[in-house]
């Protein structure tokens, strides 16, 4: 990625106020921007379509399609982008079928927020 220019981030989880509170915390970094958001599994891969981010901060609890299911259609119509698990739960084999369907890695929702950053 092109550290000159913002990175593109698509917020991705089912609660409205996580939503709200990532693009609030995201927001305070310059080189990031949330392009979008997404409250639906189905949300996410047509978001991830339309919009093109960069990087995907995907939750695996989402209604009309799981996480891991999204992601696969992600990697299928959009390889290019980048997909981090956002997650409650560091045991979840969800976490591991994620990895396995080309995400590049998770964060576990209560990181502290400069984890969130590097990642």
């Amino acid at each position: 990625m092109n550290l000159s220019k913002q990175i593109r981030i698509l917020v991705a989880d089912d609660h409205p106020v996580v939503r709200d509170g990532l693009a609030a915390v995201l927001s305070t970094q310059a080189d990031f921007a949330v392009v979008g958001e997404a409250g639906s599994g189905a949300e996410v891969v047509r978001n991830v379509a339309d919009l093109r981010p960069d990087i995907v901060l995907l939750d695996l609890q989402m209604p009309e399609m799981d996480g891991v299911e999204a992601l696969k259609q992600m990697q299928t119509h959009s390889p290019e982008a980048h997909v981090i698990v956002f997650t409650a739960f560091d045991s979840d084999d969800r976490i591991l079928a994620a990895v396995q369907a080309g995400a590049q890695g998770y964060i576990l929702k209560g990181a502290p927020r400069d984890q969130l950053f590097e990642a």
